[in-house]
């Protein structure tokens, strides 16, 4: 074979080129005996070199070939290969029996979402309870108009709305039924109406229940109940019960009394002059001032109280032993919520007694010169001055 050959020559040739170098190291250095050329078999000699790998299509190979796929295999060989670092792997604590494992930030963040969006017991409570409420109540209001239309029809009339049920009857036969009237803890109900034939408690003129009135009159009879036996002092005022009851065609209303006073009834009792005690409607902020100005020089003592523009008053009157045709009148005003008693009640030194009165007890009337006065009240076109043509006396 070519290639044996060639392998065979390369090998000659180095034998050639060791012997030669052999020789001359034994002439350079003469103290040193020369090795015995005889025996060339006890140097080693180099390894064979491994024969090329036969090419795909049987091709010579030259030598010069050799040399340059070396170099190819060296450039492959000195790519640098890139190794991946492995990270530290973290130890995990090891925890005891007893030891809790504290939750993630994430768990927290997740038990907090929980408890944040998750209703509170007494809302959920309170949320059942308003709903239950108003199903009651839509049920309640839905049975009184089923009941309040088949009175109408019983009753061939119309009822105001409203109403209360128990009260339809009695509207019915009575067109001015306005209620039952109570005084403190007594059992007695008067009832109150604005026709003279049925009322125990008179309503008085222009004073309606059907509208949303500031002020309202009644007038009752001293056989019914003694007004000014219970509130005429005030020491009988600090021990009554200043209590009054209200039970209307909409509702039960509590009144408190604030102010008691006397009145004549007869223009030529007072220098032709009646106060207007059976006030009513709504009056103006300068009417109402002047009305509370009024009162208390009239009052027969101080109780602390005025009527102010969001009260609703009641005025209730009765006859009066005091002089003839005179009249005992007693202002309450609505109380919202529990009522307390009050023991506070101051005479007043200087009432403000009719003119007749004055010259019974031969005393001089420092309120001669006092102007005659007049409420101004609201109405749906503007406001309204009365005159004592619009009052009951």
């Amino acid at each position: 074979m070519e290639f044996d050959l060639e392998l065979e020559e390369i090998l000659a040739s180095l034998k050639k080129e060791n012997g030669e170098k052999a020789t001359g190291e034994s002439a350079e250095s003469a103290p040193e005996p020369a090795p015995p050329q005889n025996e060339p078999e006890q140097r080693e000699e180099p390894a064979p070199l491994a024969p090329p790998k036969p090419l795909a299509r049987e091709e010579k190979q030259t030598p010069a070939a050799a040399p340059n796929r070396e170099k190819k295999e060296n450039v492959k060989k000195e790519k640098p290969v890139k190794v991946k670092k492995e990270k530290p792997k973290k130890e995990k604590p090891v925890r005891t029996k007893t030891e809790k494992a504290k939750p993630s930030k994430a768990a927290k963040d997740k038990r907090n979402v929980r408890i944040n969006t998750a209703v509170p017991l007494p809302m959920l409570i309170t949320l059942i309870a308003l709903v239950a409420g108003i199903v009651v109540f839509g049920g309640f209001m839905l049975s009184r108009n089923m009941r309040i239309k088949s009175l109408e029809r019983q009753c061939q009339t119309s009822f105001p709305a409203g109403i209360a049920v128990e009260y339809c009857e009695a509207y019915a036969k009575d067109r001015g039924f306005a209620g039952y009237l109570t005084f403190g803890g007594s059992d007695r109900q008067l009832l109150v109406s604005s026709d003279k034939k049925t009322a125990q408690a008179l309503l008085q003129k222009g004073s309606d229940m059907l509208l949303d009135q500031q002020f309202r009159s009644v007038a009752v009879s001293k056989e019914d109940f003694d007004l000014e036996k219970q509130y005429g002092t005030a020491e009988a005022y600090a021990a009554s019960d200043q209590r009054i009851t209200f039970d209307t065609l909409f509702g039960k209303e509590t009144y408190r009394v604030i102010a008691a006073y006397y009145t004549n009834t007869k223009p030529e009792d007072d220098n032709g002059y009646a106060f207007p005690y059976s006030v009513y409607g709504t009056m103006t902020v300068d009417s109402l001032k002047e009305y509370n100005n009024r009162l208390q020089s009239r009052r027969l003592y101080d109780t602390g109280f005025r009527v102010k523009e969001e009260d609703k008053v009641l005025t209730i009157s009765t006859e009066s032993n005091l002089m003839p045709a005179f009249r005992f009148v007693v202002v309450t005003v609505q109380v919202r919520g529990k009522m307390q008693h009050s023991d506070y009640a101051v005479v007043n030194e200087k009432v403000h007694y009719p003119q007749v009165y004055f010259d019974k007890i031969h005393a001089d009337n420092i309120y001669f010169l006092a102007g005659k006065w007049y409420p101004e009240i609201l109405t749906e076109d503007g406001t309204k001055q009365l005159t004592a043509a619009d009052f009951d006396y």
